[in-house]
């Protein structure tokens, strides 16, 4: 069976010239009249905004510095109502801890908001063993869940630590579940966080 389609005609948007053709930015977020995207060049994270016609309003690389004189590493980007939030994680070595700190950037201006909000510290065995970091954020963008997983080997168990926050950042809930080696036959960090925080 064969349709006749007639579509209306194309009017595309601006045409911008990538700096090298490793560019891939990602979108984070649209509200109608802006795109928010983010991509990694070299060692760094970029953060940009686009119009509605695709130009670019800015577009910021963001150079981690260390926090507490600690290397942080990138874990995840996103965009909460008006701005990006970078989730960073460090090594606490003197406290022998897993870090998580949230870096704030304003929407309007690419431009970094305060000083990084520790959100998160775990202790842990070591370095090799201090764990891993999951972020989950609702479709409204108004709850986050960090979820922190790490194997600690002398006591023969996996700890899940939870966190969830509203998109100030503000602690909502805490949690942890401590899972015995020997007995574990499944793994938790596949999660979907619904508006409530559920």
């Amino acid at each position: 069976i064969a349709f006749n389609l007639s579509a209306q005609k194309i009017e595309w948007g601006t045409k911008n010239k990538a700096k090298d053709k490793w560019y891939n930015p990602h979108i984070i977020m649209e509200d109608g009249e802006s795109v928010y995207t983010t991509y990694f060049d070299d060692d760094n994270i970029v953060i940009e905004k686009h119009n509605n016609k695709g130009g670019v309003v800015y577009s910021n690389p963001v150079k981690l510095e260390k926090i507490n004189n600690e290397k942080a590493q990138i874990e995840y980007i996103t965009y909460l109502t008006d701005r990006f939030v970078l989730f960073v994680s460090c090594y606490d070595d003197t406290n022998e801890k897993a870090v998580l700190y949230a870096l704030l950037y304003s929407g309007k201006t690419g431009k970094q908001i305060g000083k990084e909000k520790k959100l998160f510290d775990a202790p842990v065995d070591k370095k090799k063993r201090k764990g891993s970091f999951y972020i989950f954020v609702s479709k409204d963008q108004s709850k986050v869940l960090v979820n922190h997983y790490a194997s600690y080997k002398a006591e023969g168990k996996f700890k899940d630590r939870y966190k969830l926050f509203d998109n100030e950042m503000n602690t909502l809930m805490e949690k942890t579940e401590v899972i015995v080696k020997a007995e574990k036959d499944y793994d938790t960090y596949n999660y979907i966080i619904d508006n409530d925080g559920s």
